[in-house]
């Protein structure tokens, strides 16, 4: 992971901060939220300055980082908001990636917020059928 400088400024809603990663070219920044209890949702929000994309995805790994699953397959934004409902406890991994190659190399900064809560049990139960593992808003870029 390559990140010059990390910025922290207030975030909206019930996200608790965010903050600002520069990602070096051909690198990637990940976000590591660690969940003990079952029950938990993780939202995020994030957005590319300068209308530049990242290649995004989201991962959760077992406890016992035997197993990973993919929670959002990578895909390129400039601008992502949405929540996952993790499958059980584990490692839920948040990965940026700067496609940019080293011959138009070129930094991005990526303005992200993450933030995990925890669902009553009935609503885990209910949603664990219904809930598509899926950001609710996305803009894809093609």
């Amino acid at each position: 992971p390559a990140a010059a400088h990390i910025d922290t400024m207030a975030a909206p809603n019930d996200m608790t901060e965010w903050r600002t990663v520069t990602v070096v070219a051909g690198r990637a920044f990940e976000e590591h939220v660690a969940v003990d209890t079952p029950g938990a949702c993780v939202a995020f929000a994030f957005e590319v300055s300068g209308g530049a994309n990242a290649v995004f995805s989201i991962e959760h790994r077992t406890a016992s980082h035997a197993t990973s699953l993919a929670l959002l397959p990578a895909s390129s934004y400039s601008e992502h908001s949405g929540e996952v409902l993790l499958p059980g406890r584990g490692v839920t991994v948040l990965t940026w990636h700067n496609p940019s190659g080293w011959l138009f190399s070129s930094d991005i900064e990526v303005s992200y917020a993450v933030h995990c809560r925890f669902l009553p049990a009935a609503a885990v139960a209910a949603s664990a059928s219904t809930a598509p593992r899926t950001p609710r808003k996305s803009k894809p870029q093609r």
